[in-house]
């Protein structure tokens, strides 16, 4: 029997999330109630929170021909730090402890590490992390820039659009999963306007896109102009707070939001039915059933994962142990090739259309389009 192991670090959202990964916690109501928790989960060390072992029988929807053979195992590590600590803490202060979750998944035999969340974007986007750990890194953001544009694409063919008319906004431009898509949408679109706060970096980005494409290329630092002008956004930033507002949506509008913490407000179909809003990068896997886990079945209902943890998995089912997405724009079309090849192989597919509470089936897309007409 082959065992496949890696480990995927995360890092808490928000005190649910903190609770899940220490929750002995909850039973120190007096710490709670005397200081910030936030302040104290920050002195916590790393931990291994979650464990899964999935025996995969040979089936006809995986084309490895010895997956019956197979074993995946993996585990997941909590980094005590929330969001804003990414951005505001010293990146010295954060790289140790992301490299502290690293070292124990090298030491419970993972082959591959999956960097989720904000602890990909430190350290040149795992690059420093990869020189520093035997296993190997992956950010996971090559599959999660393939899922984001699977899922416009589609949108684009249920709301009937003319992609080659349309004019397209990336948000976080010059991100690792923003550069990449900014490069794919340019080729498709006939206008795109690339978004970021450092604008020399973003000027330089755009002279790359421009001579690469012939689409109409514009850059700005403002979210609110670029929205309120396109058809087709993606947001892909490490903002902490939302970016787009719903009354400033084009009718018609398809947004896919990788971000999280969201970009754009998860309630925006209480204010507006006439855009599809959907949150990307994520996929179905084809063996949820089997794990048993009730911790990750309250984290991944219907087999619904982020792109980053699939992509970690993929590797892992692959047996490729070699550093994969790392280093701020690495990622080209090639790998987006690849590894879509992987998860055709393995079953893997881009997840049902989801925002918040909202599902967007069939019935919610004709209604979306009824009320674009309208």
């Amino acid at each position: 029997m082959k065992i496949k192991k890696f480990a995927f670090i995360v890092h808490p959202v928000n005190r649910k999330d903190f609770l899940n990964f220490y929750p002995f916690f909850k039973y120190l109501p007096f710490l709670v109630k005397r200081y910030n928790f936030k302040d104290i989960a920050r002195k916590f060390s790393s931990k291994k929170f979650i464990e899964i072992k999935i025996k995969l029988p040979q089936d006809k929807s995986l084309s490895s021909t010895n997956m019956a053979q197979d074993l995946l195992w993996g585990i997941g590590i909590g980094v005590p730090l929330f969001p804003e600590d990414f951005v505001r803490l010293e990146e010295s202060i954060v790289l140790d402890k992301i490299k502290q979750a690293c070292l124990l998944a090298e030491k419970k035999g993972a082959g591959i590490i999956g960097l989720g969340g904000f602890t990909s974007i430190v350290g040149d986007e795992g690059r420093v992390l990869a020189d520093q750990i035997n296993a190997a890194i992956t950010s996971g953001n090559t599959y999660t820039a393939y899922l984001a544009l699977e899922g416009i694409f589609k949108a684009v063919k249920l709301l009937e659009k003319d992609l080659s008319s349309c004019t397209a906004c990336v948000v976080g431009a010059t991100g690792d999963i923003g550069s990449i898509c900014s490069k794919v949408l340019a080729k498709k679109v006939k206008r795109i306007i690339l978004v970021a706060r450092n604008l020399p970096r973003l000027e330089e980005f755009s002279q790359k896109i421009k001579a690469l494409n012939s689409a109409s290329v514009e850059f700005t630092k403002y979210t609110q102009e670029a929205v309120k002008e396109s058809e087709i956004i993606l947001t892909a930033t490490s903002s902490l707070t939302t970016l787009i507002e719903p009354q400033q949506l084009k009718s018609g509008s398809i947004v896919c939001d990788v971000a999280i913490p969201p970009n754009i407000a998860r309630e925006i179909y209480k204010i507006r039915q006439d855009v599809l809003v959907f949150e990307g990068g994520k996929a179905k896997i084809p063996f949820s059933d089997k794990i048993k886990n009730r911790l990750w079945q309250s984290f991944f209902p219907e087999g619904i994962i982020f792109g980053c943890l699939a992509e970690t998995i993929l590797l892992a089912l692959e047996g490729y142990f070699s550093d994969f997405s790392i280093g701020r724009g690495k990622i080209t079309e090639d790998k987006l090739n690849f590894i879509a090849a992987l998860s055709q192989k393995y079953g893997f597919s881009l997840a049902p259309f989801k925002c918040g509470d909202k599902i967007l089936d069939e019935k919610a897309i004709k209604l979306i389009k009824e009320n674009i007409k309208r």
